[in-house]
Parts: structure tokens; C-alpha cells; sequence
């Protein structure tokens, strides 16, 4: 587990942003591992960017106007990541 939390802390923020394997999936990894602060230091870095952009990153980049409303490739998974970010302890990883 050290050295998959390590990896994950030296890996620049993803460019896909879903809960299926991108950086929603690395903030749910963080939070299990119970590194809190580093879970919202990624999401902060991630919310940054889509306030900047104006969108999260779901698709691939010559896609980006259609709107991804799913859960694990799409708006619904980033959402609930925000959610559990904010509350771990009351809400239930998507990750059983």
C-alpha cells in the first residue's frame, strides 16, 4: 500500500477527471488509504481547473461539448467524489 500511495502522490493531476479511473478515482484511492488532506488537495487542483475551463474533462479532448451525465465515465461520479470528499465518513465509497 506504501508504495501505491507514494506513486500516486509523485503523478501529476490526470487529464480525465470520471470516477472509473481518473482523478475522482485517485481522491476515492487517497481517501481509503486515509490521506485526507492530499484527497482534497486533488480535488481542489481538479475543481480549479474545470472553474478555468469551464467543464470537468469526461471525454476525450475533441469531445468535450457533449455533456457525460454517468457515474463512472461521467458528471454523476465526479459529483458523488465531491460529495464523499466533503463527508467521507457519511457517505459510502462507490468502491465497495
Amino acid at each position: 500500500m506504501k508504495r501505491a500511495v507514494r506513486a500516486v502522490l509523485r503523478e501529476p493531476l490526470l487529464y480525465k477527471d470520471f470516477l472509473c479511473c481518473g482523478n475522482s478515482a485517485v481522491i476515492e484511492f487517497l481517501l481509503q488509504a486515509g490521506l485526507y488532506d492530499e484527497a482534497r488537495t486533488r480535488a481542489a487542483m481538479m475543481s480549479e481547473r474545470a472553474v478555468r475551463n469551464g467543464h470537468f474533462n469526461c471525454l476525450s479532448p475533441n469531445v468535450q461539448e457533449i455533456f457525460s451525465p454517468s457515474l463512472f465515465y461521467g458528471a454523476a461520479g465526479i459529483g458523488y467524489e465531491m460529495l464523499r470528499i466533503m463527508a467521507p465518513d457519511q457517505t459510502l465509497s462507490a468502491y465497495p
